[in-house]
């Protein structure tokens, strides 16, 4: 009776224990999937992860973490998910932060932004917003930061639900 009573308390903590699952998800702007980490962005063209850099134009991005949070939020007619944008005590957390390099200006933290207008009248949109600024948590500089539009919307994103 012991031994069968200690096997499922074992059962039990293992199930518990157990990480999150991973999944990739196609449908990207429905609001039931965050928040949640994202352990990779995936195009047509290529797979963001740890182990994957991304180039756009003249920079190149890196996931310098296994995964980042992503959020979402509706605003007007606009859904809008971010990716590895976490704030902390109300400013922008540097450690939350992806790697975006061009050879010339050098590296920087930066985050993705994906948008979807619900009335149709803007395509979707993936912005890579690069926070050029010394100290990225001062928000005058984070607004001030470059911005660099990608029109290729991702087609998926690989999430730990």
């Amino acid at each position: 009776m012991r031994a069968r009573l200690l096997t499922l308390s074992m059962i039990v903590i293992a199930a518990l224990a157990a990480p999150a699952w991973a999944s990739e998800v196609t449908d990207i702007m429905n609001n039931a999937h965050y928040p949640a980490r994202v352990n990779a962005v995936i195009w047509n063209f290529g797979r963001l992860d740890t182990g994957s850099p991304v180039k756009f134009g003249a920079w190149t991005v890196k996931f310098t973490q296994p995964s980042y949070v992503a959020t979402y939020v509706q605003t007007g007619p606009y859904q809008i998910v971010e990716i590895g944008n976490r704030l902390k005590d109300g400013e922008i957390d540097p450690n939350s932060l992806m790697t975006c390099t061009n050879a010339v200006s050098g590296s920087y933290g930066c985050h993705l932004q994906l948008k979807h207008d619900l009335g149709g009248q803007v395509r979707d949109e993936c912005d890579l917003i690069i926070h050029t600024g010394n100290n990225i948590s001062d928000p005058i500089k984070y607004v001030i930061g470059s911005k660099i539009i990608v029109t290729v919307f991702p087609t998926a994103l690989d999430l730990q639900e």
